[in-house]
């Protein structure tokens, strides 16, 4: 049963992300705009859910090799769901804070959104306690 708590856990993080996207990009299309901000969401998401499954992929190896404990794997999978989450919220945030200050369209919100990324990297990194692996 742990062995697929991982995995569950994992799967719910994935879900919980791209529900939260697909309202915002259907919130967008709502609004009038042009698409555009809602594919750089999906993107966001897209590259933060790969990172994530990455890391959780790379730590279970460890598990199942036995350089890991099962604890310190559910703290890493915990860890890893943290930075990933503040590193995505932190680009959301940054992309709508670079096109209130930006008037360039399309390079406000992708400027916004490197900015907003690396301080949500920043922030996860100062809770979590750990560095970028």
């Amino acid at each position: 049963m742990t062995k697929h708590k991982s995995v569950m856990l994992t799967w719910l993080v994935v879900i919980c992300i791209l529900s939260f996207t697909s309202v915002s990009v259907d919130a967008s299309k709502k609004a009038g705009a042009a698409g555009v901000a809602g594919l750089e969401d999906v993107i966001i998401v897209a590259e933060e859910v790969w990172e994530f499954c990455s890391r959780v992929s790379t730590n279970k190896e460890k598990l199942d090799k036995g350089e890991i404990s099962q604890e310190e794997f559910k703290s890493k999978v915990g860890k890893d769901a943290a930075r990933s989450a503040a590193k995505a919220a932190g680009a959301r945030v940054g992309r709508y804070l670079g096109e209130l200050a930006t008037p360039i369209p399309l390079l406000d919100g992708a400027v916004g959104s490197i900015v907003g990324r690396k301080v949500g990297e920043v922030v996860g990194n100062y809770v979590t306690g750990e560095d970028s692996d």
